[in-house]
């Protein structure tokens, strides 16, 4: 019988509510609404690709998309762009 309490107690243990977040995560999140649980892991991973080998290779693809342009009329347009109060630059299709 003793053992049976015991491997009652060891069971049970195992079902026992998370422990929660150290206080200063907390804050940190307080201080950041949008935060998700899960920013920290998607920053580590893309501190780790933006630090890898991966990370060269897709700008040799994204040069090799762009294929030759004018450098000076492109740098031109930029200019002519970020001097608007409001300018969203993205990737297209």
């Amino acid at each position: 019988m003793p053992r049976l309490v015991v491997a009652l107690a060891c069971a049970a243990s195992a079902f026992q509510a998370p422990v929660s977040q150290p206080a200063r995560t907390l804050v940190r999140h307080a201080e950041d609404p949008t935060k998700v649980w899960y920013a920290d892991l998607a920053n580590g991973v893309q501190n780790l690709l933006q630090n890898s080998p991966l990370n060269e290779g897709k700008k040799a693809v994204v040069k090799m998309m762009a294929g030759g342009y004018d450098v000076q009329a492109t740098n031109a347009k930029l200019d002519e762009l970020i001097a608007n109060p409001v300018v969203m630059l993205s990737f297209t299709k």
